[in-house]
């Protein structure tokens, strides 16, 4: 991928969210480009809404992956995903807001992937009786988002400093989930 279609991907999830109508001149100017220039990329915005869709679940199923193969261990696995999912906090708003653009057969075909690594790595924490086994994935899921979503909301609010969030977002989900031994 060229340096300008990454730009004008990564500038339409920030504008994007800001503003889900905002305009294709506003998009190009805070990629850096001309409008031109994204038309190039993107002849609609049908088609750049795709993209953005198609790089984030890469961008998501990539951090899974990594974690699911750098940390053996599943509580640590999770921890790194979590890491990783308030980094990117921006994504999954974008998804929230443009979901529509997530039903692509490849982008489905990875998100299902990304679901099975997470959720293994939650099937053997409770195997552990790390995470009680009575709470459904889904539960955990609900909860994970909510987390992600909320620790998204306060960085944007200046709420929480940048460096404090992901602990506090962790140890809100650890005291919530995570059995009292072994936190």
């Amino acid at each position: 991928m060229t340096k300008n279609k990454l730009n004008i991907i990564q500038a339409s999830i920030i504008v994007l969210n800001k503003d889900p109508s905002a305009r294709i001149e506003t998009i190009a100017d805070n990629a850096g480009v001309s409008r031109r220039t994204l038309h190039r990329y993107f002849s609609t915005r049908d088609d750049l809404l795709a993209a953005c869709a198609a790089w984030i679940m890469d961008e998501v199923l990539n951090d899974v992956t990594n974690a699911t193969q750098t940390h053996k261990q599943p509580l640590e696995r999770l921890k790194q995903i979590f890491k990783d999912d308030i980094s990117k906090g921006q994504y999954f708003e974008f998804c929230q807001k443009f979901v529509a653009h997530f039903e692509d057969k490849v982008i489905q075909a990875k998100f299902n992937q990304m679901t099975q690594l997470f959720q293994g790595a939650l099937d053997q924490t409770k195997a552990q009786g790390i995470i009680d086994k009575a709470l459904s994935n889904e539960w955990i899921e609900y909860m994970w988002m909510g987390i992600v979503h909320g620790a998204t909301r306060a960085l944007a609010e200046g709420a929480v400093a940048p460096k404090a969030v992901h602990e506090l977002a962790w140890n809100t989900f650890a005291h919530g989930l995570i059995n009292q031994t072994d936190k």
